[in-house]
C-alpha cells in the first residue's frame, strides 16, 4: 500500500489522512487530527468536518441505502447523518 497524497486532504487536514472513501459526487476522509471530513468533488471544497473523535479516525465508510456515515477510531464507531445541517452525530457506540 501506498501513501495516498490529494491537495484537498494535505490542506484540510492537519494530519495524515487514514481512511477515504467516496460516492461519484462526495469523499469522505478519516485523519490521526481526530477528525472526519466531507468534500463536494464537483467543486472541490471541504463541505463538513466531523470534530467528535476523541483520537485518530481509522475508518469511514458511508451507507447509500440508509444515508449514513460511520466513522471508527479505537475506542469509538460514530453514526452520522448528513442530511442534517449542520450534519450531527445521532449514534455513538462505545
Amino acid at each position: 500500500m501506498f501513501p495516498f497524497f490529494h491537495p484537498l486532504l494535505t490542506v484540510g487536514h492537519r494530519r495524515p489522512v487514514l481512511t477515504v472513501t467516496a460516492t461519484s459526487e462526495v469523499l469522505f476522509s478519516g485523519s490521526k487530527d481526530g477528525t472526519a471530513k466531507i468534500w463536494d468533488l464537483n467543486k472541490c471544497e471541504e463541505v463538513y468536518s466531523l470534530n467528535d473523535h476523541p483520537d485518530a479516525v481509522n475508518v469511514v465508510r458511508y451507507d447509500e441505502y440508509n444515508k449514513l456515515i460511520y466513522t471508527v477510531s479505537k475506542s469509538i464507531i460514530k453514526i452520522w447523518d448528513p442530511r442534517e445541517h449542520p450534519v450531527c452525530c445521532v449514534n455513538t457506540l462505545q
